[in-house]
């Protein structure tokens, strides 16, 4: 059964500060730049977490919503704002009505349901804390 190891803990740790703060910085300044570099870092994180522990379908989940978070930034250009004032000719969607941010969203749910039925069966791998909180 695998358990946290005594290094694994800080790391956790500062994962989570820098994610709240990230989180803090966006609602601040509006900058949706900084919420996707940090969602695809986290998501990094993941797909790399679950192929070392060779769970390769909680790793595809997460590949699924990167190539949403990659979309939403390679068609931009011809499917966003920009595609606005040439109403949106060179865009490959049926935009506005489905654009490049909904096909985002799309990407993104389809990555979190996997991830929504796969993470369950994954829990009867780890071992419970003593009461302690102690390993």
């Amino acid at each position: 059964m695998a358990m946290l190891s005594a290094c694994d803990k800080p790391f956790y740790g500062l994962i989570t500060v820098l994610s709240i703060a990230a989180i803090v910085y966006v609602m601040v300044t509006a900058n949706m730049i900084v919420a996707g570099v940090t969602t695809l870092l986290g998501c990094v994180l993941c797909v790399l977490a679950f192929l070392v522990q060779c769970q390769l379908g909680a790793a595809f989940g997460c590949v699924v919503m990167i190539a949403g978070l990659l979309v939403q930034v390679l068609m931009a250009p011809t499917c966003g704002d920009p595609g606005y004032e040439v109403c949106w000719k060179d865009c490959i969607l049926p935009a506005p009505y489905f654009n490049h941010n909904a096909l985002f969203h799309a990407l993104f749910a389809v990555g979190m349901l996997i991830l929504a039925i796969i993470l369950p069966g994954m829990g009867s791998q780890y071992t419970k804390l003593q009461d302690g909180g102690d390993e």
